[in-house]
């Protein structure tokens, strides 16, 4: 199953807000553009493997926590 990339960015974005960062926080802790990870949020770009790792390794999360479906 693929997951659409609007979703992703909702999974994303929830995981953000519950570990209560702003885009910025998230930006500084991930090595990340604030501007890249808004975009990512708003499933407007693709990601890569390497942006996958740093904002997991930042939320401290796993990646099915992104990728899945189920909440």
């Amino acid at each position: 199953m693929e997951i659409e990339l609007k979703e992703f960015g909702k999974n994303l974005r929830d995981a953000r807000k519950k570990k209560g960062l702003t885009l910025d926080e998230l930006a500084v802790i991930s090595e990340l553009d604030s501007k890249q990870i808004g975009k990512i949020e708003n499933g407007l770009v693709d990601i890569r493997l390497k942006t996958l790792i740093k904002l997991i390794r930042a939320l401290d999360i796993a990646p099915n926590d992104l990728i899945s479906r189920e909440k």
